[in-house]
């Protein structure tokens, strides 16, 4: 049974070592003096399809969507009629050169000696050796993820998150903006 339970707890602890390693890091800057309690409604700022340049509308439509659950799940719920605040994202895809280096080894061998007691040959394992370092650029495709909400009645900026990922498809997928979103609105505390 103790056994079971060690095999159990090693797993549980791998597997949030893996996870925990797919999650994006995400950054935030807010206004002082913000608390995010006294709000009670969100809605969509006008100016939010001047800022897309992508035109993908299926990412966009998710987007709009995660956003809207995460928010529902901090407390606010979504309104048209004068709400008070107002949110919008923009999405940016560049390519970048990226560096990296891939260590080079020795082939291993066996290396044979003579053993005077047994009056044999034998072979001793050389093991590979680390020699140096291969290195190069490689061209890859990073997102850029933006969150702006805004104070309705004042129409200042009051907050804004941002994530940064490597694209492995090349484009955003329904899935990287899932957990984009989830990354960047996590960080808004009603306390805060």
């Amino acid at each position: 049974m103790k056994k079971l339970t060690y095999h159990l707890f090693l797993m549980v602890v791998l597997a949030s070592i893996i996870l925990g390693g797919c999650a994006s890091s995400s950054h935030i800057e807010k206004a002082d003096d913000i608390h995010f309690g006294r709000y009670r409604t969100f809605g969509w700022n006008q100016m939010d399809e001047t800022h897309q340049k992508h035109g993908n509308s299926i990412i966009d439509a998710h987007i709009r969507k995660a956003i809207a659950e995460e928010m529902e799940k901090k407390g606010l719920r979504m309104s048209t009629n004068d709400p008070d605040l107002l949110l919008d994202y923009s999405m940016n895809v560049e390519k970048e050169s990226k560096r990296e280096s891939n260590p080079i080894y020795s082939t291993p061998y066996n290396q044979p000696f003579y053993n005077p007691n047994t009056r044999r040959i034998g072979n001793f394992y050389m093991p590979s050796q680390i020699m140096g370092y291969d290195s190069y650029n490689r061209s890859v495709k990073t997102g850029t993820l933006t969150i702006n909400i805004y104070d309705a009645r004042q129409q200042i900026l009051i907050w804004q998150g941002w994530t940064q990922n490597e694209l492995y498809k090349g484009n955003f997928t329904s899935n990287d903006v899932r957990s984009n979103v989830r990354s960047i609105l996590k960080k808004i505390d009603e306390r805060s």
